[in-house]
């Protein structure tokens, strides 16, 4: 496997399947009285996605040293993750019904940023 096809199956098969998993928690369960912890774990993340947008941090921008990417791509996107990911936590801390959308927005603007990435930079012909 190389690095392309590392990065496109960490992407589609962790981080889109676990940002669906959040969101459909979110719908199914916004009204549980467990749901809080969801709310306050995606405002611990929310607040990283933030910090590390904004202050940056070593470890976070060279995750992708390993496929020869010196900082990774998505930075500028964190601000948007993590305003995104705040709306939904207070959302889901007030067991709104339509706080899953915030995350549904936020998963698609990461698959098309994902995709629009990988297409300017002719990474489709890597993956075969």
């Amino acid at each position: 496997m190389n690095s392309i096809q590392k990065r496109f199956f960490m992407f589609l098969g962790g981080c889109i399947p676990t940002r669906i998993l959040i969101g459909y928690l979110g719908k199914k369960y916004y009204n549980h009285k467990d749901i809080k912890i969801l709310g306050y774990i995606t405002m611990i993340l929310a607040l990283g996605f933030i910090y590390i947008f904004t202050f940056g941090s070593k470890r976070a921008d060279t995750q992708l040293e390993w496929s020869g990417e010196k900082k990774i791509w998505w930075n500028n996107y964190r601000i948007i993750h993590g305003i995104l990911y705040i709306i939904f936590s207070l959302n889901i801390l007030k067991n709104n019904k339509d706080a899953w959308k915030f995350i549904a927005i936020d998963t698609t603007i990461g698959l098309l940023a994902f995709l629009h990435h990988h297409n300017v930079n002719n990474n489709y012909s890597k993956l075969f």
